[in-house]
């Protein structure tokens, strides 16, 4: 597919109308939705809303029955190449070493370069595991896990970054440790990320928009108002503690569409 990457607020991903149903039941009901480079949407709403059936449309994974999705303006007929996808859990090999995790997906598709190297040793230093580059993921801590599992889905240098709960296991101080990263990696990189949560602060502080999601389509959106650096201190800020109170009031009400 051929895109402009110079464009850096032009329209990325764009779901319009689009369904989806599954054994009869509708999972995905007329939705419009649109993201744009180097925006960071949260995604939250009760188990069973439609949010991993959304995941797995926005990736090119599942298509959809009704409407069309696009990726730069071209309809998305099968999955996207050049994103990146971090899960709740790690996923790591345990027979392969930190770097040969990481280099997996180049290795899969071609011969690793110098340049993938060069990439590497600089992921490895910006997410702090530089130490570890030879280690198994049996030998890392849980924390350790997830950049390793952050620093693969960054190599191909995606455009987009998908991320499906990846902090929910993690202790309190070590997720709000990789939040930070995660945000500052996002924003120095322009890369656009699709956030699912079940974590109303994290989805504040990590956010220009939380999508709350109930039967299959957006009821309710919320711009942050926040600065674009996040420091640790935002977390203990009226402004802040305000807006997770308004998104957890309206994820408690919000147990069907409204169509006002």
């Amino acid at each position: 597919m051929k895109h402009n990457s110079n464009a850096k607020n032009s329209i990325i991903l764009e779901f319009k109308d689009v369904e989806f149903s599954y054994l009869n039941q509708k999972v995905i009901n007329s939705l419009s939705w649109t993201i744009r480079r180097g925006e960071f949407q949260a995604f939250i709403g009760r188990s069973g809303c439609g949010k991993s059936t959304f995941l797995d449309l926005a990736s090119g994974l599942t298509i959809p029955q009704t409407g069309v999705i696009e990726y730069h303006g071209q309809k998305i007929v099968g999955p996207i190449s050049d994103i990146g996808f971090v899960f709740q859990q790690p996923t790591l090999l345990d027979w392969m070493s930190v770097s040969e995790n990481i280099l997996l997906p180049i290795k899969i598709k071609r011969l690793i370069s110098k340049i993938d190297f060069l990439k590497l040793t600089e992921l490895l230093n910006v997410l702090g595991i530089e130490k570890h580059i030879n280690s198994f993921p049996w030998q890392l801590s849980g924390g350790q896990k997830s950049r390793v599992s952050i620093a693969r889905a960054l190599i191909n240098s995606p455009q987009i970054l998908m991320m499906d709960e990846p902090f929910a296991s993690l202790d309190a101080i070590t997720r709000d440790e990789l939040q930070e990263l995660l945000i500052n990696i996002c924003r120095t990189h322009n890369i656009a990320v699709i956030f699912v949560t079940h974590d109303v602060q994290e989805a504040v502080f990590l956010s220009d928009r939380v999508c709350l999601m109930a039967s299959g389509c957006f009821v309710e959106y919320f711009e942050i108002d926040l600065p674009q650096i996040r420091l640790p201190e935002i977390r203990f800020a009226s402004n802040f503690n305000e807006q997770t109170a308004r998104i957890k009031m309206a994820l408690l009400r919000k147990d069907k569409p409204s169509h006002e």
